[in-house]
């Protein structure tokens, strides 16, 4: 009963310190950032292998090193991959820019619907057409910024509140 009773608690505990998924929208499971990792390259990047092939060469293998990569405009336009014949060809600029924009669309949804201490938003829920639709319109990179995703937590609730007392 008392081990019972502890796993019941641990797994509890584990559920309130690591949710898997807050408001259907946001998540933090162990496995978040490979699924970002994965989103970003297949969906937004659409699956371009020659960039995979680079970022593997390059040993970037993880979300957080992607994420290093692409927070320098430079470093990103700096991508080389070889080629075939043994040559090595640097990543296109569109490509540059598209992959540069991944992260400030990531931090634009984020900071639409809140700080990341209450979650990670599911960026998986934007597909190719919400991020090129954001990448077109040639919005200056948008850096996380904790305080300005907290205001407009509150503005958005403010106003679901207001509209819920006008029905």
């Amino acid at each position: 009963l008392t081990s019972m009773l502890y796993l019941a608690v641990q797994n509890l505990s584990t559920e309130i310190l690591f949710p898997t998924m807050t408001k259907g929208r946001k998540t933090r499971s162990s496995d978040v950032f490979t699924l970002r990792m994965k989103h970003m390259l297949d969906v937004w990047m659409e699956g371009d292998a020659w960039l995979k092939d680079a970022l593997s060469a390059m040993q970037i293998t993880s979300y957080m090193q992607l994420v290093d990569l692409i927070k320098d405009p430079n470093t990103v336009n700096s991508i080389k991959n070889r080629k075939p014949d043994g040559t090595e060809e640097t990543i296109r600029p569109e490509d540059a820019a598209k992959l540069h924009c991944c992260l400030s669309f990531a931090n634009h949804l984020q900071m639409r619907e809140g700080p990341i201490t209450d979650g990670l938003v599911d960026i998986t829920a934007a597909d190719e057409d919400d991020f090129m639709n954001f990448y077109i319109m040639a919005i200056p990179f948008v850096t996380y910024d904790d305080t300005a995703a907290t205001e407009r937590k509150s503005k958005r609730e403010f106003m679901e509140a207001k509209k819920a007392a006008v029905l």
